[in-house]
């Protein structure tokens, strides 16, 4: 308990900073440390090494997915009027940013591989799938209903 509290402090200090330029809520962070923590079962050395290489990951995923709504959302509202040579662009821009997604995931992997066993980068599906799913549900009790996932 005392190393998850460690843990836990010690990225809340590195992520503050870092999110206070975007105005993202630490408690969404707050939230995926736990989550990590507890599904990698992250040391305290492991967690000095991680978290910082994670932060350079997420940002760099964050732009991608930011271009791909951005490209969406202008195809969206032109769509109806857009030539086939404008789709066929649209779609080959769709797929590089798919495969800059990829290019980011390998890259990355590599860089985890090198910062906690390779065992616990596998988990790292696990434990993003399980902080999704527990925005969710904090996200479903705070607008007062919804479905469960466990349902």
């Amino acid at each position: 308990m005392k190393n998850y509290i460690y843990i836990l402090l010690l990225f809340l200090t590195y992520t503050v900073g870092m999110k206070a330029q975007t105005g993202e809520a630490p408690d969404i962070d707050t939230k995926r440390v736990g989550v990590y923590t507890r599904v990698l079962g992250l040391t305290t050395d492991e967690a000095k090494r991680f978290w910082p290489v994670f932060n350079q990951y997420q940002a760099e995923v964050d732009k991608i997915t930011d271009e791909e709504r951005s490209l969406r959302r202008s195809a969206v509202r032109k769509f109806n009027s857009m030539t086939d040579s404008e789709v066929e662009k649209l779609i080959d821009q769709m797929m590089s940013l798919k495969q800059n997604h990829l290019d980011v995931l390998k890259k990355y992997t590599n860089e985890f591989k090198r910062v906690i066993p390779v065992k616990k980068v596998v988990l790292m599906q696990r434990a993003e799938r399980e902080f999704k799913k527990q925005l969710l549900r904090d996200y479903r009790s705070n607008r007062g209903g919804g479905q469960s996932l466990d349902d």
